[in-house]
């Protein structure tokens, strides 16, 4: 401690310290949960994404297979077109 240090301490001071430390622990907690959430968002994300290719990919083979069109796309252009 340095030489005066107790002379002009009050308890605004004691205080002020306490709440710069739980801040300090709070903002640590908050940035680990953003992290987290990113995270978590890139993960389903990325699972939706997978998901709705393999879905699109599915029904695209199952037109093509089962009908007279050449998938989705010629599916839409013919029913636009006639």
């Amino acid at each position: 401690m340095p030489l005066g240090y107790n002379i002009f301490r009050n308890k605004d001071d004691d205080q002020r310290e306490a709440m710069v430390s739980q801040s300090t622990y709070a903002n640590e907690g908050i940035t680990w949960h953003i992290r987290m959430l990113k995270l978590r968002y890139m993960t389903y994300t990325t699972l939706w994404t997978v998901g709705a290719v393999c879905t699109t990919a599915l029904i695209d083979y199952s037109l093509y297979v089962f009908t007279d069109h050449k998938g989705l796309l010629g599916w839409f252009i013919s029913s636009v077109l006639g």
